[in-house]
């Protein structure tokens, strides 16, 4: 709503049936741009303007671990503040489940060819 040349700001008030310190205060706020949505950060620190598309591996694993083991209600509570659904988190978790299940044999092989590799250097860090 803008106002006409000549009408008054107790007259928008008025027609908006609000006081005019009210109106005064919402012009203050919307110039400095109060009204503007923030994203909104949930006590676990992720933004709930994401999608849940958007989450990274590791925020996926971080939630999914934080998460197990508590009642559904409880799950459903954390799931609420990050922006997420439980049916979410077990997408996710079937998802890292069989992700491992399945490797190809070469990709298989490989891994077991990098960790008998790194065995060595882990021991010597041990030391």
């Amino acid at each position: 709503m803008s106002r006409t040349d000549g009408t008054t700001m107790l007259e928008v008030a008025n027609s908006l049936q609000v006081s005019l310190s009210s109106l005064h205060k919402w012009i203050v706020q919307s110039k400095n741009q109060a009204f503007e949505p923030d994203n909104e950060v949930g006590l676990m620190g992720y933004s709930k303007e994401r999608r849940p598309q958007d989450w990274r591996l590791e925020e996926r694993f971080q939630i999914i671990v934080k998460c197990e083991g508590l009642a559904e209600s409880e799950a459903s509570a954390v799931c609420r503040e990050a922006g997420l659904h439980l049916h979410h988190l077990a997408r996710w978790k079937g998802e890292f489940i069989s992700s491992k299940q399945t490797l190809s044999p070469s990709k298989k092989s490989e891994l077991k060819t990098l960790k008998n590799e790194n065995k060595p250097t882990f021991a010597k860090a041990l030391h």
